[in-house]
């Protein structure tokens, strides 16, 4: 496991920022620069994770909190309740408000329904079409985000296989701000495909290409094997 530390040392050799003194770059900005290449990372690679609700008797709606899903409803893998039980996605209108199925009937956990709605912002709120009956845990399955590492003790949250493609983003990120900053100063302007940040960008977009075909995304489209 990678920690925040270890992986913007090995940003700064890439680079080649060693310091430790004069840094072109300063701490502050390449976590800020890293909390950017994770959220990118996020829309290319989403890590499918399970999130986990507690089911309230009575209760159909269950908010899912902001910055949660990196797809939003088409990222939504599986919702299972009880545990072990599929749901399957459908409609959850008015007409069902008030309808509350019992644990004890002959109601099966299929005919149950789940959607996700959106609302202000990153605001998401898993609806279910009948009322939950009992408690338990309600199991998401989603393409989520990746958690920025809290310190330089903290383990990057990441596959280890697309931490490359992390650096990348984060040296293209690191480039380009560098060059606007200095375009800034000087009153001049970057020509598009001459900044120095599009070598690593290219490499980025090989990396993800590479990865979105292993793990059966194309096109842009998150596809669920099995």
């Amino acid at each position: 496991m990678t920690t925040r530390a270890d992986f913007l040392s090995g940003v700064r050799v890439e680079l080649q920022d060693p310091g430790p003194t004069n840094y072109t770059w300063s701490d502050a900005l390449l976590q800020a620069i890293l909390k950017d290449g994770l959220a990118q990372l996020a829309l290319d690679l989403p890590p499918l994770k399970e999130i986990i609700l507690a089911a309230v008797v009575g209760q159909r709606d269950y908010i899912l909190l902001p910055g949660t899903l990196a797809l939003g409803s088409g990222g939504i893998a599986e919702v299972q309740f009880p545990v072990g039980f599929v749901v399957p996605e459908g409609k959850t209108g008015p007409q069902y408000a008030g309808a509350t199925y019992l644990a004890a009937s002959d109601f099966q956990p299929f005919e149950q329904r789940w959607e996700l709605i959106a609302g202000a912002g990153d605001s998401n709120i898993l609806r279910f079409r009948y009322a939950l009956a009992q408690t338990g845990n309600i199991i998401v399955r989603a393409f989520t985000v990746y958690t920025a590492p809290a310190n330089d003790a903290a383990t990057l949250d990441v596959n280890g296989r697309d931490e490359v493609a992390l650096k990348w983003a984060v040296c293209a990120r690191a480039l380009n701000w560098l060059e606007e900053t200095r375009g800034k100063r000087q009153g001049s302007r970057v020509v598009e495909g001459q900044s120095p940040g599009d070598y690593y960008t290219r490499l980025y977009e090989a990396a993800i290409r590479a990865r979105r075909k292993a793990r059966g995304i194309v096109s842009g489209k998150v596809v669920v094997n099995g």
